[in-house]
């Protein structure tokens, strides 16, 4: 079984709406069957892909605006405008009517010095001290789906 990589996810057609001078996006991925582990750290997102013209995620450097770190942040990032649906699922369950979904995990886009990682997510164990963990490698995610929702340039 291979690594998920960036080139091995698949995006629709990205939905674009212009808003003022930037563009709100909906981008639905799907990983490729013939990757089918996850890696912990994310799945990097290709941001050419997700239907933004200039390629620049807003909370990026370039499209800031005013956006400051407040004084009491325990980190030095500015939030990005970037999302994505509340689980990843089995592409095939999700487009069936009438059909379980059996398989999800929940996950979350987060940049990681200006580039966007989907990161996926498994309940621990009962008594666990976190109740999510990242997924660990050799989790298979092969035909798993989710919609990346961007705001940018």
């Amino acid at each position: 079984m291979a690594n998920i990589t960036p080139a091995s996810i698949l995006y629709s057609t990205p939905l674009v709406a212009k808003v003022g001078d930037l563009l709100l996006t909906a981008t639905r991925i799907e990983v490729a069957s013939t990757a089918t582990e996850y890696v912990e750290g994310g799945i990097e997102l290709l941001e050419n892909k997700l239907g933004l013209t200039d390629e620049a995620i807003s909370g990026g450097a370039s499209v800031a605006r005013e956006a400051t770190v407040g004084t009491t942040a325990a980190t030095t990032g500015l939030p990005g405008l970037v999302w994505s649906d509340t689980f990843i699922v089995k592409a095939k369950e999700d487009n069936e009517a009438a059909k379980e979904i059996a398989e999800a995990f929940p996950c979350q886009v987060t940049l990681v010095k200006g580039v966007p990682y989907l990161r996926a997510f498994s309940i621990a164990a009962a008594g666990a001290e976190k109740p999510f963990i990242e997924l660990k490698v050799k989790t298979s995610l092969s035909l798993f789906t989710t919609t990346i929702y961007t705001f940018g340039k």
